[in-house]
């Protein structure tokens, strides 16, 4: 029983450490596509050079706040953008999270079931 539990234990732990390392590559990819955004935005409009992101988790938000001399600054808003962000960072780690352990138990009770045959 002591080693089913240790096993358990491990499943849980090496899956936590795949899903973090998967989550951490994830936000990096994020972080790149936002500046492609906001730099594809900046070359779509004449008189701009720079610009600031501003990305808000509740409520999803993401937007590139273009900025040059003499020009008005703008902002050029990007919902999809802000949704995938939004379930990278909040909706992914909640259901993997769910899901090893729903898989962790279903694997614990066959288990169980085998040794009490």
């Amino acid at each position: 029983m002591i080693v089913r539990w240790l096993t358990a234990a491990a499943i849980v732990v090496g899956s936590a450490l795949v899903g973090l390392a998967v989550w951490v590559v994830g936000l990096t990819g994020l972080s790149n596509r936002a500046e492609s955004i906001c730099y594809a935005d900046v070359d779509n409009r004449l008189g701009y050079g720079a610009y600031r992101i501003s990305r808000k988790l509740w409520t999803p938000s993401f937007e590139c706040r273009l900025l040059g001399n003499s020009v008005v600054p703008i902002d050029v808003q990007h919902p999809l953008e802000a949704m995938v962000a939004f379930g990278w960072i909040v909706v992914l780690p909640v259901v993997y999270a769910i899901a090893t352990l729903a898989l962790t138990l279903r694997w614990a009770r066959q288990t169980q079931h085998r040794h009490d045959m």
